[in-house]
């Protein structure tokens, strides 16, 4: 894992980063139906062995207005080169 992804990881894994990140990306209709307050940190990763060179993954559980669970899943890329056809 890059220095970059490190400083995501760290920064985003504080429940109030991470939730001023959500509110800030995520559609008004989703965020209507669920509680930020309820976010807890999973500490799984679910990028595979082969990405984790280029992806970093951050997992939250939290509940539905309604009370039901939710699984919300933060994927950060972090280039340091134009992107192009470096992945064909």
């Amino acid at each position: 894992m890059n220095e970059h992804d490190k400083l995501f990881k760290e920064i985003e894994s504080v429940k109030e980063n991470a939730a001023d990140l959500i509110r800030s990306v995520f559609p008004k209709e989703i965020l209507k139906e669920i509680d930020l307050d309820s976010l807890q940190l999973d500490n799984n990763s679910y990028v595979d062995n082969n990405l984790k060179e280029h992806y970093t993954d951050l997992v939250y559980a939290c509940k539905r207005k309604d009370n039901h669970s939710v699984t919300v899943t933060l994927l950060f890329e972090h280039n340091s080169f134009k992107p192009g056809n470096e992945y064909l």
